[in-house]
């Protein structure tokens, strides 16, 4: 990879946007391209993110509506052009490796309690980047394997 990932000279967190998208798409392409999302990408992709690192996917709310019928009533979709798309962002905290996807605001974590889907029990301190996010897509595949065409 180049530029820095994780702690690096000096105690500097950083990496650059281009290959933190890289490394979200190997983990997260997998569960959510299947399901009509995308990756939206920022650029230019040399810019240095610091602690925190961001990355988006889309898909469209009328695909989004007719894929996940019981969250499109969960967040009331009356009208799927209300919204320009449906998000799910993948936030990273460079310096702990925590990673966390949103959806639509909701943490997987939050929505996969409430599914009863439980976490990775095999916790490694600190895990890499790259676990840290295939954990988290991981479990974004089982909340969305139960909620699928419901």
């Amino acid at each position: 990879m180049r530029g820095h990932s994780g702690r690096g000279l000096n105690g500097v967190v950083g990496v650059l946007r281009g290959d933190f998208e890289r490394l979200v798409r190997r983990a997260f392409d997998p569960v959510l391209t299947p399901h009509g999302f995308s990756l939206s990408p920022q650029l230019p992709a040399e810019v240095v993110f610091g602690r925190r690192a961001v990355a988006v996917y889309e898909a469209t709310p009328r695909d989004f509506v007719q894929r996940f019928p019981t969250w499109s009533r969960h967040w009331s979709f009356e009208e799927p052009l209300e919204l320009g798309c449906v998000d799910v962002w993948v936030k990273a905290d460079l310096a702990t490796n925590d990673v966390l996807a949103e959806w639509e605001g909701l943490g997987i974590r939050h929505l996969a309690e409430m599914a009863g889907v439980t976490g990775d029990e095999r916790v490694v301190e600190p895990p890499s980047l790259e676990e840290a996010l295939a954990r988290e897509a991981d479990l974004c595949r089982r909340v969305l394997s139960l909620h699928a065409g419901t």
